[in-house]
C-alpha cells in the first residue's frame, strides 16, 4: 500500500498513551525504523509531560482537563511555546529542529493540521574560523620540533597550501628557476581528505622565496627517488593527520 493512500492520523481526545500506540503504529505502516520511531515517543513523551506540567501550574490560565484532553487540545501557540521551553533549557539547535520536524509529521502531515506551518527550523549556528595575524603564524612555525614540521608549516601558512598538497608534494614539483611550486592534484590516497582546487591539466605556479626552494630541495634530496618532500622514512610519505597533529601540537 502506498503511503500517499495510508489514512490520516485524526486528532481525537484520547489519552497521550492511546495517541502515541496509534501514531507508532501509522510511523511502522509507513516504513519508519525503530531508531527514528523511538525519537518520535521522545519527542511525544516531552510534550504531553510539558503540557501536563503547566496544566498544574497556578496562574498559567489552563485547566488540566483542557491540557491533559490529549492531541486534538493542542494548539500552535502550545507547541509554540513548548520550543521556546526547550531553548530555555538549552537544548541544542539539532534537536529542536528534530521536534520540529517531528510535530509537523504528526500534527500536520498525519493529524491534517496546520499547527506548524509557520515554525521555521533552526539552522546549525556558523562560525567564523580563528584567522591567525603574522605574528602568531611566526610564533606557531618557530614552534616546530623539527626542520621538516617548521617547513611544513611554512608552506601551509606561507604559500596557503592545503595539508593534503604540502604531503603530496615532490621534488619534480619544485621549481628552482622561478622559485616556485607547480600545484598538481594531491595524491590519490588523500583526495578524500582534501578537496583538489585544480585538475592535472592546469597546475597553478606558487612563488617562493629564494631560500625555500633551497630548502625544499634539501629536504627532497634526503628522501627516496620519487617519494613525498616530506617523508616519515622508507619512502612512506607523511600524512595529513600528522600535519593536524603538528598544527594541533604547536598551538
Amino acid at each position: 500500500m502506498n503511503a500517499v493512500d495510508l489514512p490520516l492520523l485524526p486528532l481525537t481526545g484520547e489519552p497521550w498513551p492511546a495517541y502515541w500506540d496509534r501514531a507508532n503504529r501509522a510511523l511502522l505502516e509507513r516504513g519508519y525504523a525503530r531508531s527514528s520511531r523511538r525519537v518520535y515517543r521522545r519527542v511525544v513523551r516531552g510534550l504531553a509531560a510539558w503540557l501536563s506540567g503547566r496544566a498544574r501550574t497556578p496562574g498559567s490560565g489552563d485547566t488540566a482537563a483542557s491540557r491533559l484532553a490529549g492531541p486534538a487540545a493542542v494548539t500552535a501557540g502550545d507547541l509554540r511555546e513548548y520550543l521556546w521551553s526547550l531553548a530555555d533549557r538549552h537544548c541544542s539547535w539539532s534537536w529542536i529542529g528534530m521536534s520540529i520536524s517531528v510535530l509537523r509529521t504528526l500534527f500536520d502531515e498525519f493529524g491534517g493540521a496546520t499547527l506548524t506551518r509557520e515554525f521555521v527550523t533552526p539552522r546549525r549556528p556558523y562560525h567564523l574560523p580563528h584567522t591567525l595575524s603574522p605574528d602568531e603564524c611566526g610564533r606557531l612555525i618557530r614552534a616546530g620540533a623539527t626542520f621538516q614540521e617548521r617547513l611544513a608549516m611554512s608552506l601551509l601558512y606561507g604559500c596557503g597550501l592545503k595539508p593534503g598538497e604540502v604531503c603530496a608534494l615532490r621534488a619534480e614539483d619544485i621549481d628552482t628557476e622561478r622559485h616556485a611550486l607547480r600545484m598538481r592534484q594531491p595524491a590519490a590516497r588523500l583526495r578524500p581528505r582534501v578537496s583538489a582546487p585544480v585538475t592535472a591539466r592546469s597546475p597553478r605556479s606558487i612563488p617562493l622565496p629564494a631560500e625555500w626552494s633551497t630548502w625544499l630541495c634539501e629536504t627532497a634530496a634526503l628522501s627516496p627517488p620519487g617519494a613525498p618532500v616530506l617523508s616519515a622514512g622508507g619512502g612512506h610519505g607523511r600524512s595529513v593527520r600528522w600535519l593536524e597533529l603538528v598544527v594541533r601540537i604547536g598551538r
